[in-house]
């Protein structure tokens, strides 16, 4: 915790020293899946351009202390999405629980769809469900969950405030849809103390306090929250984003308390 100018703020992408942990860019990322050799009439590719969920991701699980597999790509996030896309056991579900988008899925991969159905159409990667699903089974246990109901206030204060854990989320910073991850939180110190008294009062429940803004690593780069406009491909990190942007852009948009988000466990437990 740091104060400063009577704001609180709490960061959870730096380690026990102060220092910066990692902010990882997915405009480096090296995969493209399929490969045109693979599948060359595929109408679709996962590549570095839609690659901000599994990079937000791998920012996600280094911040909770978790080590990554190794792969056939140098990088994690390059490793977490080709996982997703080629697992069994993501796609025997994806397969199950959403039929006719797997069909479309796999339609795609042979250049079947028509525009209507390319328009509807989602890799695995892009649906947060299997997101979370594939990132757990490639950590090799239960880091991650998926909320589309989570009280976004008592969330921050949990995650940031109490256990230093990140949170990422789905926004349409820039004008398109898009994920980043959540490293920090802001509040005015008043109402910080508040909140501090409150969880004194109330062991079981966490306060629900509206936070001055929220901080986050962008894998696309450099996002200004006053122009919903990219400012540079690059310095994504530790973006200072004001509650009432928080509330009109990260889904579901204009909400006050719920937003949908994925959390996360710690790797181990310290001391």
């Amino acid at each position: 915790m740091i104060e400063k100018n009577g704001i609180v703020t709490f960061e959870c992408d730096k380690d026990k020293d102060g220092n910066e942990i990692g902010n990882s860019s997915q405009r480096n990322n090296e995969l493209v899946w399929p490969s045109e050799t693979a599948k060359p009439k595929a109408q679709y590719r996962t590549s570095w351009k839609n690659m901000c969920n599994v990079t937000s991701y791998v920012m996600g699980l280094e911040y909770s202390g978790f080590i990554f597999p190794s792969g056939k790509y140098k990088q994690p996030e390059d490793n977490l999405g080709y996982h997703i896309l080629t697992s069994p056991t993501v796609l025997a579900e994806f397969k199950k629980r959403q039929p006719a988008m797997y069909n479309l899925f796999i339609k795609s991969l042979e250049g079947g769809c028509n525009k209507a159905e390319l328009d509807v159409m989602y890799f695995p990667t892009e649906l947060h469900d299997y997101l979370s699903m594939g990132a757990n089974e490639w950590i090799g246990t239960k880091a991650t969950r998926f909320s589309q109901n989570i009280n976004f206030k008592k969330a921050l204060w949990r995650y940031m405030v109490e256990d230093n854990l990140p949170m990422v989320i789905s926004t349409n910073f820039g004008g398109f849809g898009h994920i980043v991850c959540v490293t920090g939180v802001q509040y005015n110190k008043a109402e910080w103390e508040k909140g501090v008294e409150f969880r004194k009062e109330n062991l079981e429940e966490l306060p629900e306090i509206t936070p001055v803004s929220i901080i986050i690593d962008d894998p696309w780069g450099k996002y200004n929250p006053k122009t919903n406009k990219y400012d540079a491909p690059n310095g994504g990190n530790d973006l200072i984003i004001p509650w009432e942007r928080v509330v009109a852009s990260v889904k579901p948009y204009n909400s006050d308390k719920v937003k949908w988000a994925h959390t996360f466990s710690h790797a181990a437990a310290t001391v």
